[in-house]
């Protein structure tokens, strides 16, 4: 045989060097084409709307007269105007909540404060759907519940007042709330990491503990509330539903809403609509580089290398008051509004003193009812679907990019975190550009919904899973490679089962995230292919509120049994070893 056709007679190394050549151009086809299908998903609806900006479909031109059209509409800036003032009641609320349970959670010497950490990441449990519902039935002028006991309780005459959700104080409190726990979440971590040598050194001078509050502890935590804030502005900026279900009724436009007010309404002013997606995307991404540069622009360096246990602040007999306080901030943030929806829902009619309950709300909403069946089987199976597809591509994504090193890696985690900073309503309004204009006929259909979910929650799925994947002891990998196991083969024998909990617990959070998505949703939905939370939309547009509180209370139960079983199945299939937790 010939030495220069038989690589073997060069020795092992060229052998090994050829497979190890081969092996990489095999991965790096594979996150190429994975790159190539994550960027059609997720880049195609941005760049739709790009070009739906600039594209003037009747003459055939490119015109920046959408951006001027749009731009230059006293009911744009308007709408503009109603943001930035409900964004900034929105900061208040948040900042100030999130930043004073944060330190109280902390620093303080509660009672029962490890139980007490979780009470402010309760409203991100209920969705902005069901809060806002909750929070009109509260305080609607006429027949909401508190307003109604104000009257009594004060003996004011009328029957409307004295307070009202249909307001831009309204929106901002309900979007406040909602927001809160985007703070807390970014202000808690950086208080447990603070050195208390500095409090320390500042009370043995004399310094009150309020003092080193205000001089200490809120300058050196000042990153964590920028980037807390910020966090809230990219949230409330992009909130589609709490406007839509308040400010609608109000007649209150805000960015997201008069954006879906362009793309739905008639005439339909697509370009218009595009025009505007590009701002609240400009804006959002914006404020998310002004997030990371606030936080890299000097040295806030509180964790040193000596550890030093930290000094709880003693609270004396407030302790227990401030622990019911917190409590009450549960009660009204999530279980009053939750009351109040449960309440309307066994009300034949919403109206003042008629408190005779009944089940036919739900007679109605589950069985009398054509469409709401098949919203929930739609919904369903949009989820189911959805969740399992994302929790595939999220274990491929993790995989090619954490275990293999290829120039392609690169491009791909930039396409899989791209639609974190991309708005749901802008998203949804780009998805819809693209199926309108493709040649295969998807809009309407069940398809068009699932590729946007998947596209849209991918980089929320992919967070666990990572975090668990890069836990793994790459010789695992290695000793199963080497046995002969194939790719595939190693996948479902060794990876799977370490990470089984991780992939249960991302499949169930964004089974509960699609279950109920609404900014897509109503955007692609159609009324033969609607999903629950669209459904809903349209029974609250037609004011049959019983009924809209009787669904309400539906979706809130499917979704917390969801959680439920997700928290068992994990807990039970747990690994019995420390892999995979």
């Amino acid at each position: 045989m010939n030495k220069a056709n038989n690589p073997a007679a060069d020795g092992p190394g060229l052998l090994s060097a050829l497979r190890s050549a081969a092996l990489y151009r095999r991965k790096a086809l594979v996150s190429l084409l994975l790159a190539v299908l994550l960027a059609l998903m997720v880049i195609t609806p941005i760049g739709a709307l790009v070009w739906q900006s600039l594209f003037d479909e009747k003459s055939g031109e490119f015109t920046t007269h959408a951006y001027s059209a749009t731009y230059g509409a006293r009911t744009t800036w308007n709408a503009v105007r109603n943001t930035l003032w409900i964004i900034g009641i929105v900061e208040v609320v948040a900042v100030v909540v999130g930043t004073a349970l944060a330190w109280l959670l902390t620093a303080c010497d509660l009672p029962a404060r490890r139980w007490l950490m979780f009470i402010p990441l309760f409203p991100l449990l209920f969705p902005p759907l069901l809060s806002a519902l909750g929070w009109i039935f509260l305080l609607t002028p006429g027949v909401g519940f508190v307003n109604v006991g104000l009257r009594a309780l004060l003996g004011l005459s009328g029957d409307t007042g004295p307070l009202s959700i249909y307001s831009m104080l309204g929106i901002g409190w309900v979007m406040g709330i909602y927001s809160v726990p985007y703070v807390y979440a970014v202000v808690a971590p950086a208080l447990e990491n603070l050195d208390t040598r500095l409090d320390e050194a500042a009370k043995m001078c004399g310094a009150t503990t309020a003092e080193c509050f205000w001089t200490i502890t809120v300058r050196l935590i000042m990153p964590a509330i920028g980037g807390g804030a910020l966090f809230a502005f990219v949230v409330s900026a992009s909130e589609f539903t709490i406007p839509l279900l308040i400010g609608t009724r109000a007649h209150i436009d805000v960015v997201s809403t008069r954006l879906y007010e362009l793309v739905t309404g008639f005439p339909v002013e697509f370009n218009q609509g595009a025009a505007l997606a590009m701002g609240l995307l400009g804006a959002v991404a914006a404020v998310t580089a002004l997030q990371r540069w606030v936080t890299t622009r000097r040295s806030y360096a509180t964790i040193g290398g000596k550890g030093s246990r930290r000094e709880l602040v003693k609270l004396g007999p407030w302790r227990w008051l401030i622990a019911a306080v917190i409590l009450g901030y549960l009660a009204v943030t999530v279980i009053v509004p939750l009351l109040a929806i449960v309440v309307v829902s066994f009300l034949p009619f919403w109206k003042v003193g008629d408190y005779a309950f009944t089940l036919a709300n739900y007679e109605y909403v589950l069985f009398k009812q054509v469409g709401t069946g098949a919203a929930f089987v739609n919904s369903a199976l949009l989820a189911v679907v959805g969740a399992t597809l994302s929790v595939v591509l999220a274990l491929f994504v993790a995989h090619v990019t954490l275990r293999t090193r290829t120039r392609v890696n690169a491009l791909l985690e930039t396409v899989t975190g791209l639609p974190l900073g991309v708005p749901s309503i802008v998203f949804g309004t780009g998805m819809l550009i693209v199926y309108l204009h493709s040649p295969i006929a998807l809009y309407g259909t069940l398809i068009s919904l699932l590729v946007a979910y998947v596209a849209h929650s991918l980089p929320i799925t992919l967070r666990p899973v990572s975090a668990s994947y890069v836990q793994l002891d790459g010789a695992l990998l290695e000793s199963a490679y080497m046995s002969g196991a194939s790719g595939s083969r190693t996948m479902v024998d060794v990876v799977l089962p370490l990470l089984r909990t991780s992939i249960i617990s991302a499949w169930g959070l964004t089974f509960v995230i699609l279950l109920r998505e609404m900014p897509i949703s109503i955007m692609l939905a159609t009324p033969g292919n609607n999903v629950i939370s669209t459904y809903l939309f349209t029974l609250y547009d037609s004011q049959t509120f019983p009924a809209v509180a009787a669904l309400a209370v539906v979706i809130f139960l499917v979704s917390a049994g969801g959680l439920a079983l997700i928290f068992a199945a994990s807990r039970l299939w747990r690994p019995a070893t420390g892999a995979g937790r």
